[in-house]
């Protein structure tokens, strides 16, 4: 089966999901740029071992996005079975689904993730056009899967498939007993009894000036580790005004490194106004850890249920979460049953299972 598939950047847990799949059909990939402009380029260390990939010329556009047409002379060809677009929102993708819908190519347009939400006329029109024009739609959820309807997909068309970063190695079989927790402790210089972990970029959207107000009502004894790179003023200022100083942020650091924190830790929290999905979540779950988000994380909605492995609270309600966080915290026993299911659970959505749904669907579109 020839796969020929449009995306941005080689996103180390794209290009992970592109090696699977690589095994099982004769894929190439078309990348839009090499980089993300907002990401550290050391995370960019993952080769294409099984899977053709070419880097597409053009003009630079936004954080991760560009505006090219060097995509026509591969998608023109049309020697491929399956077309695939990862995301409809960058003027590469916007001018690649439109020459489609001209020359009525068969394309299937596949999201991460997405909330419905009230649009201008004339973006909602555009939405509908790009959206609504695809063969298939694939998703990582229900709620995607409202969304892309909502613009257009065909329920009988859309296709939900585990998103996912995780490699079924890196699940833990168990969660980190007391004493691997307090050597790792040792060696990464924590001291708290408990431990409260979250991890992303220090910008508004990811919602850490919640957590940061929620440390005022957390108990005693617990440390709260923030891992983004260097703090932003908002945050320091918030620290010294709250006296947090059980709070710490913690720079970038690789998956070896990052990996003690995880096993170190005893609730993993994302407290986001908005991310359409949020891997971090997965890769919590792989190390056993209770998870506490908000309703506007796709991958909290989808994977979180309340009281079995974590906590879903309102957005922007620093009291709801630390109730949330010392509830965690207070119950062994709860903490232990939470990291079994989410143990459990994980193992559903890792990049391998992602890799063979994708191969379900594909066969699905090609016979439909």
């Amino acid at each position: 089966m020839r796969v020929l598939i449009l995306t941005n950047i080689p996103s180390p847990y794209r290009v992970d999901f592109f090696n699977l799949l690589g095994r099982e059909v004769n894929l190439t990939v078309l990348y839009e740029r090499r980089y993300a402009a907002d990401r550290d380029r050391n995370w960019l260390e993952k080769d294409a071992q099984t899977f053709n990939e070419i880097y597409l010329s053009g003009v630079k556009v936004g954080a991760d996005a560009s505006a090219g047409i060097e995509w026509l002379k591969y998608i023109s060809k049309r020697d491929y079975d399956i077309l695939g677009i990862l995301g409809y929102s960058s003027p590469t993708s916007i001018l690649a689904i439109t020459y489609c819908r001209l020359m009525k190519i068969p394309y299937f347009l596949s999201s991460d993730g997405a909330f419905v939400k009230p649009d201008h006329f004339w973006r909602d029109k555009l939405k509908r056009f790009l959206i609504g024009g695809a063969q298939a739609w694939l998703c990582t959820g229900r709620h995607t899967s409202e969304y892309l309807r909502n613009y257009g997909a065909r329920p009988e068309r859309t296709f939900i498939f585990p998103f996912s970063s995780v490699k079924v190695t890196d699940i833990r079989q168990n969660r980190a007993t007391e004493m691997e927790k307090e050597e790792l402790k040792n060696e990464i210089s924590i001291t708290e009894e408990k431990i409260v972990l979250a991890i992303g970029q220090f910008i508004n959207r990811k919602g850490f000036d919640v957590l940061l107000k929620a440390g005022q009502f957390v108990e005693s004894g617990v440390g709260i580790y923030i891992v983004g790179g260097d703090p932003i003023p908002d945050y320091l200022r918030l620290k010294k005004d709250l006296m947090l100083e059980h709070v710490h942020f913690i720079r970038f650091m690789d998956a070896e490194e990052l990996a003690k924190y995880y096993q170190a830790a005893d609730v993993f929290v994302l407290p986001t106004r908005e991310d359409v999905w949020g891997l971090v979540i997965n890769e919590a779950m792989a190390y056993g850890l209770p998870v506490i988000t908000t309703d506007r994380c796709g991958a909290g909605i989808e994977l979180i249920e309340n009281g079995v492995n974590g906590y879903i609270v309102p957005l922007d309600d620093e009291k709801a979460l630390a109730a949330a966080i010392n509830k965690v915290l207070d119950d062994d026993e709860l903490r232990g049953s939470m990291a079994a299911a989410n143990i459990t659970k994980i193992q559903k959505y890792t990049l391998e299972t992602m890799a063979e749904r994708h191969l379900e669907i594909f066969n699905k579109i090609l016979v439909s």
